[in-house]
Parts: C-alpha cells; structure tokens; sequence
C-alpha cells in the first residue's frame, strides 16, 4: 500500500454525532411547511447530502428556502446536542500530530463550518477545509475531494478520505483516492461495505492505529465544544 500523506475527514457522522440533531431538523422542517413528517429512516438516510438538496426531496422548488431557513432555526435552536463521537477528536489531533496532512470534507456550507468551528476549536489541526461552498457538484460528484487535492498539492493515491455515507464512499471512490467507512457513524455496515470502500474503521482509534498515530491517553481539552 502506497504511502498515506493526507486524511481527510467528513463531519456529520464521522467526526461529531449530529444524527438526531439533523433528523429532527429535516422533521421539524417538513412539518411545519408541508404537514407531513417522513419517517425516520427516510430522513436519516439523506444525512451526507447538503441542505438544500434535502428540502428539494420533499419541497416545491419555491419552499426550498423557507425550510431550509426552519432547519437552521430548529438546528441553532438545539446545537447543545452536537457531541463528538467518543475518540474522534482525539484521533484527528493524533493524525495531525503523526506529520500528515489532515482536512475535513463536508457537505456544510461555509456559514454552516464557521458555526461548528465555533463550537469546536479544530482549525490547528485542519490544513485544509473545503465545504459545499466550494464547489459547483457536492457529494456524491468528486469535486468536494478533488478541490481538497488541489488545495494540498497530495496526489489521490497517497490520500484517504474517510465518511459515514455512500455519498462520501462514491466521492472518493470517484476521486480516486483511498476510502475507509467510519461505521461507528449512522449507516450500517452492510449499506457501507455495498459500496466497496477500501477499508473498513469501527471506531477512531482502529483509525488513528491503522495510521501508526495512536490515541495518548491524555485527552485533547482544546478539543471540546464551547
């Protein structure tokens, strides 16, 4: 296996648990709008997907920003359930720590990363960030990680991109870089291994000791939410 240089990380799901929090906003959303609310599942399975695109599911094109204005008022309004996944902000500072390039990848727009870099301080150890703002085609398309390439000068082959959707499977994959599945994330390990990712992670520390950077013990305080 060729070398590893850069990592790049997904959000929502992968790094902080937002699961709840983004159905409930989808829920509230469509409710208030539309008089219906979709069943869980359904709105669980567009997390990965920006906002826009996930009112456009269930919305007439003419509603799509009202709603998604009544999600960002649902999600500013219960941003306290935001959590880090057990070990994850850990293991993005060990990854950063053991030399490499670290990035996240994210279908947040840039007003949306700004608000969760608030809350969580990560920027020293994010060399690159690229959000939905960024490029003309979001996840699934290729661009999101082809943008986060360029910015770092990494070619595809020494770089892992690693998510909790299909959409972040196809993006790499599509990219032509390594992909590894964050199953500790919403989607199961069957939906995720349908999509041929090139490695498989249960939890953030297989992550940080499969990269030689293992967790210190010691926990990152600098990492916490504000």
């Amino acid at each position: 296996m060729p070398a590893i240089d850069c990592v790049l990380f997904d959000v929502d799901g992968t790094l902080i648990d937002t699961t709840e929090l983004i159905a409930g906003g989808l829920a509230y959303a469509v409710r208030k709008h539309l008089g219906f609310e979709p069943p869980r599942s359904e709105l669980v399975a567009l997390i990965g997907r920006p906002l826009v695109e996930q009112m456009r599911v269930y919305g007439p094109e003419h509603l799509v920003d009202e709603m998604s204005r009544s999600f960002i008022e649902y999600y500013e309004a219960n941003k306290h359930m935001e959590k880090p996944y057990p070990g994850a902000l850990e293991m993005l500072r060990a990854v950063k720590e053991s030399g490499r390039i670290v990035g996240i990848v994210t279908s947040k727009n840039r007003h949306e990363v700004a608000n969760f870099l608030s809350r969580f301080p990560l920027q020293a150890y994010l060399d690159v960030i690229v959000s939905s703002s960024d490029t003309k085609r979001p996840k699934p398309h290729p661009d999101p990680v082809l943008k986060a390439l360029e910015l770092t000068n990494v070619q595809p082959g020494n770089t892992l991109f690693i998510g909790d959707s299909v959409y972040d499977m196809r993006c790499g994959k599509s990219a032509g870089v390594l992909t590894g599945a964050a199953l500790w994330g919403p989607f199961g390990r069957d939906v995720l291994s349908a999509e041929h990712p090139d490695f498989l992670f249960e939890s953030p520390e297989e992550v940080a000791a499969f990269l030689g950077a293992p967790i210190p013990e010691e926990k990152n305080e600098a990492a916490k939410p504000i």
